[in-house]
């Protein structure tokens, strides 16, 4: 069993390099390119007239200046954004020595997602043995959750890494308070300790729910030593000061907290905060980004299932009289949720469920440990065919996910782009992660115009502009979004007079050479792209 659970893990590796350039940056993956780069200053929504592609083309490139000057631009970027800086200056440094390609930017959350394996197995042994140490590895190789984060230029999967290694020495802590000291060992977990909680909160605000239920773990485990974790703790938050007093203070003052707001009405909005749980533990624990794909119910039917799965978990460990690893599994997974849940109902917010489960991927180590616990320490006989029906489901929804959900919308629509003349973009969304993803993947050697508007001002701009204007182009590209993010229509009825007012003058006055939709893993890579000919150019 041992060489299997080698194998998947071997696998779980193997596929991250394979996949790590199979889809193309996502909405948010570009913005975090902008940010690191230190040019977001640089950025402006679109004018009302076309304007060169190619002016969007510094913001995903690094910036001239010193290092010193870059590092400062790249805060200053962050302080619009409501995450700490820890991440984007990490992958700030590594797009100086890798370059921004998709590999290169993709490459630094492979690296964490690597070392989180790591200490998966670390922790597991800590909490069980080698082999559960090996289950709990082969598990977090595979999740599909973590599975997509791995390959996400966000900075879930250096927070879920974090938390892994705080989660590891904490155990270790504990349990070294309960033996005979080893000062070596001691030293170096509360190096590590409060090395990672620090780094977690300048990775994630709201890792803050993990070290509560840290803190309860502590009082449940180890209270007799508890001034120890409580200057821990403290020094963890000293280290936060400088950014708390530059930083942190201008993101509260530029936040946006109203985005979060639940639904009105206790009961809708009580409503609301349990579909959210629900749905995010399927999401960690069955689904990851294969959620884009399902509806409500079968969203909510992948959370049942994960939930009832817990509780098969706890009920079997509790009867087995497994307290201890019970305890740590639960606390380090579980109560971070509930403890969210519980501030999201106080705080009339909706934050667990945003965001796909990505608010709260602290604790997915947490879930993975407890139901890796439920295998090897809960389970006899079955313990060989259950995590082998595990590991290849996840395994099958990876594969799945990235073969059949591709994602290589603007790669189709560059092959779209004259190859000689000049090409005019039409675009019904002004949004920054559609239009800096036109800037990076379509031809930077061509000339390239856009025209980006609302749906409610294109039409209007687009007539405008005089015929002799369009016939300058070779061609003209009209792409319709799904889901412009900003100003969309709000009805259906807007949305067809938008559509027929498009359709109406681009008819009239170029000739329609051919219509294509191209989709991506969400409704925001949703496209349908006209391509049109000008008539001077048939």
């Amino acid at each position: 069993m041992k060489t299997i659970l080698y194998f998947f893990i071997a696998l779980g590796t193997l596929l991250r390099f394979l996949f790590i350039d199979h889809r193309e940056l996502w909405y948010d993956e570009i913005l975090s390119l902008a940010l690191v780069t230190g040019q977001k200053h640089l950025y402006s929504t679109p004018p009302d007239i076309p304007i060169s592609l190619s002016q969007y083309l510094p913001i995903l490139t690094l910036s001239p200046q010193d290092s010193l000057s870059a590092i400062i631009q790249v805060l200053k970027g962050i302080l619009a954004e409501p995450h700490p800086p820890l991440f984007f200056l990490l992958q700030h440094f590594w797009l100086r020595w890798w370059g921004n390609s998709e590999q290169a930017m993709r490459s630094l959350p492979l690296l964490f997602s690597l070392s989180t394996i790591a200490l998966a197995y670390a922790l597991g042994r800590t909490v069980m043995n080698h082999r559960g140490g090996l289950i709990f590895s082969a598990l977090m190789a595979l999740n599909p959750f973590f599975f997509f984060h791995s390959l996400n230029v966000r900075m879930y999967v250096a927070l879920i890494f974090w938390v892994t290694l705080a989660s590891g020495c904490l155990v270790k802590l504990i349990n070294i308070g309960q033996e005979e000291n080893n000062k070596i060992r001691f030293i170096l977990e509360n190096i590590g300790f409060i090395i990672a909680v620090t780094a977690g909160i300048y990775t994630f605000y709201p890792v803050i729910y993990w070290m509560i239920a840290a803190g309860l773990l502590i009082f449940w485990c180890d209270r007799s030593h508890w001034w120890q974790y409580g200057l821990r703790f403290t020094l963890s938050f000293l280290f936060l000061i400088p950014w708390i007093g530059w930083g942190l203070s201008k993101q509260v003052q530029n936040a946006d907290f109203n985005r979060f707001n639940a639904s009105g009405g206790f009961i809708p909005s009580l409503s609301e905060h349990f579909q959210g749980f629900i749905e995010t533990i399927g999401i960690q624990l069955l689904l990851g980004d294969t959620v884009t794909s399902f509806s409500l119910s079968g969203r909510l039917s992948a959370g049942i299932l994960s939930i009832v799965g817990l509780m098969m978990a706890i009920v079997l460990l509790y009867r087995k009289k497994i307290y201890r690893p019970l305890i740590i599994a639960v606390c380090l997974g579980i109560v971070p949720l509930l403890i969210a849940f519980l501030a999201d109902i106080l705080t009339g917010k909706f934050t667990l469920g945003f965001g796909w489960g990505r608010s709260v991927s602290f604790s997915l180590p947490g879930l993975l440990l407890l139901l890796s616990i439920a295998i090897e320490k809960g389970l006899d006989k079955q313990k060989n065919a259950i995590i082998l029906i595990i590991l290849n489901l996840y395994l099958m929804i990876n594969v799945a996910d990235f073969a059949l959900r591709p994602r290589q919308v603007f790669h189709q629509l560059s092959a779209l782009i004259d190859p000689q003349g000049s090409t005019l973009l039409v675009m019904n969304s002004q949004a920054w992660g559609h239009v800096l993803r036109l800037a990076y993947y379509l031809p930077q050697n061509r000339q390239i115009d856009l025209l980006a508007q609302s749906s409610a001002n294109l039409p209007l701009k687009l007539q405008e502009l005089s015929l002799e204007q369009l016939n300058n182009y070779n061609k003209v590209i009209w792409l319709d979004s799904a889901r412009p993010v900003w100003q969309a229509p709000k009805t259906v009825e807007e949305k067809v007079i938008y559509q027929q007012q498009m359709k109406r003058f681009l008819n009239q006055n170029l000739i329609l050479e051919q219509q294509q939709v191209v989709t991506g893993t969400w409704t925001l890579d949703h496209f349908m792209i006209n391509v049109y000919q000008t008539i001077n150019n048939q």
